[in-house]
């Protein structure tokens, strides 16, 4: 697959309208200048050229890219999870009844679960594990929301 890609690519890019059959002048020659020049044009190529690099990349590629955005919200959860606990134990505990404290730890640890289980299935290299282990992280975030009455979540 990846090298009827690559000869694809290679193909298109060789017969396409971009390429310049013909000399160079002594002017042109030191730099290469495209025959046509508008800013419409640039942009559309320029968004052409993003969706082939993206839709070119191979499966590793993309799954690695995945993986690496998911150990980065595995990082960005302990923080949080580090600043919610110390907000329980300093800013919010005299708002909170002793109910509301046993329910924000507990959505607090079960953030804290969602955090270490993406980022062991990241470092495990298990992608197919990846958007069930999301989806548990945002029903937890839910619930949490719905817990305090937040209606602007997701």
């Amino acid at each position: 697959m990846l090298f009827k890609t690559l000869v694809l690519f290679v193909l298109l890019t060789g017969f396409s309208a971009c390429s310049f059959q013909g000399e160079l002048s002594a002017e042109s020659s030191a730099k290469k200048v495209h025959r046509f020049q508008s800013k419409e044009l640039k942009l559309l190529m320029g968004t052409l050229n993003i969706s082939v690099a993206n839709n070119y990349k191979s499966e590793l590629e993309k799954d690695d890219a995945r993986l690496r955005k998911a150990l980065r919200l595995s990082d960005d959860l302990k923080i949080t999870v580090l600043k919610l606990n110390e907000m329980a134990e300093g800013s919010l505990r005299d708002e909170m009844s002793q109910e509301d404290r046993l329910v924000y730890t507990r959505n607090v640890k079960n953030l804290s679960k969602s955090a270490d289980e993406i980022e062991r299935i990241a470092n495990n290299y298990e992608v197919e594990k990846l958007d069930f282990a999301i989806e548990k992280l945002k029903r937890s975030c839910l619930s949490c929301h719905s817990n305090f009455g937040v209606t602007n979540a997701f």
